[in-house]
C-alpha cells in the first residue's frame, strides 16, 4: 500500500528546512546590520 506519512514526510521536511534556512539568513543579517553600527 501507499505509506502517507514516507509521501507528505518529504516535502514536509523539505519546507521546514527552507524555513530553518530563510529565518538563519534573516537573523545572521539583522545580526550583521547591527554590528555595522
Amino acid at each position: 500500500g501507499i505509506h502517507l506519512p514516507s509521501v507528505l514526510g518529504w516535502p514536509v521536511a523539505f519546507v521546514l528546512q527552507l524555513l530553518v534556512l530563510g529565518l538563519l539568513y534573516i537573523v545572521a543579517d539583522q545580526w550583521g546590520n547591527r554590528q555595522k553600527d
